[in-house]
């Protein structure tokens, strides 16, 4: 996979774990964190990384 479709990825994800904190947190987190999870397959790993964190917070969130 390249680069710039990792980063895309991993952009993607994280906007999707920003939104999620606010609105359907549980669905939104998990789809982040699935996407970043595909997007480590590239060399973008620190934004892909960031994606997963931030939706897994996201999921907490919606479980509290």
């Amino acid at each position: 996979m390249s680069a710039s479709i990792g980063n895309t990825i991993g952009w993607t994800a994280t906007a999707l774990s920003f939104i999620g904190f606010f609105i359907w947190n549980i669905p939104l987190g998990i789809i982040a964190m699935l996407l970043g999870l595909a997007g480590l397959m590239s060399d973008q790993k620190g934004v892909n990384w960031t994606a997963i964190g931030l939706g897994a917070i996201a999921v907490i969130i919606g479980i509290i």
